[in-house]
């Protein structure tokens, strides 16, 4: 069996490196798009809550998508370096926002909601739970193959 190389060069784990770029660049692109649907939601119906209490679902929203994005750079910096150590804030984050999409499509299910906003919720949460998996199992290689160098 082969050792494998040292931790130093950044492109030897290319094969475990370009799903978790795709997928990390998909999330990213979601989180963005979700953040602009956010924002232009409290910008075209910021005059129709009637009192502050009406905005804080939102606001919370668009914080948690804001957090989100912050985590990206733990995936990119994890991609760069072979520290994979640092992809647990991301995942575990990941795991956060997907229970809250299922939340939030479980209440659109039972309110009287469109049929697009329950399809986008769902979709978003099966999306997660797509590239949760994913995550995992290239945390799992990384750590499998790459040593704990801190």
């Amino acid at each position: 069996m082969m050792a494998p190389p040292p931790v130093d060069d950044p492109n030897i784990y290319l094969p475990i490196k370009i799903p978790l770029l795709a997928i990390a660049l998909l999330q990213l692109a979601t989180c963005v798009i979700f953040l602009v649907k956010v924002s232009m939601n409290i910008a075209g119906h910021y005059h129709l809550f009637i009192n502050s209490v009406m905005r804080y679902p939102i606001f919370i929203g668009l914080a948690a998508l804001i957090i989100w994005m912050f985590t990206f750079t733990f995936v990119f910096y994890v991609i760069i370096t072979n520290r994979y150590i640092f992809l647990i804030p991301h995942i575990v984050y990941t795991i956060f926002i997907a229970i809250l999409t299922f939340i939030v499509s479980n209440i659109f299910i039972f309110n009287d909601t469109e049929a697009k906003a329950i399809l986008s919720a769902s979709l978003l949460t099966l999306f997660l739970l797509i590239c949760i998996y994913y995550e995992i199992k290239c945390y799992q290689r990384m750590k499998k193959y790459v040593p704990n160098v801190f």
